[in-house]
């Protein structure tokens, strides 16, 4: 499996397997729209811009959306993230 120069995915013997293909292409456009988010996240232009209390929100939602990433993550490396700090750190972030 290989991605083509349009960014289609090239699954090979396995594009028979609609389910499969489907299932990947998603994750595939999940991945883009995080990254897109992540850009977005990352521009300190309209950090500056924000008031103090709108600063604070958004750390918090960035804090949130980081750290839920990583319990996905671990979810993917077939560990339990209820088991791991991440748990706490988020509990912890939802407080406030």
């Amino acid at each position: 499996m290989k991605m083509a120069q349009s960014n289609k995915i090239d699954f090979g013997e396995l594009s028979g397997d609609t389910e499969f293909c489907a299932r990947i292409n998603n994750f595939h456009a999940s991945v883009d729209k995080v990254e897109d988010f992540l850009r977005i996240a990352c521009d300190n232009d309209l950090y500056e811009k924000l008031s103090l209390d709108d600063k604070v929100k958004y750390d918090l939602f960035l804090s949130y959306s980081l750290n839920s990433l990583f319990w996905l993550y671990l979810r993917t490396q077939g560990e339990d993230p209820m088991k791991h700090s991440v748990k706490a750190e988020i509990d912890r972030v939802r407080e406030y």
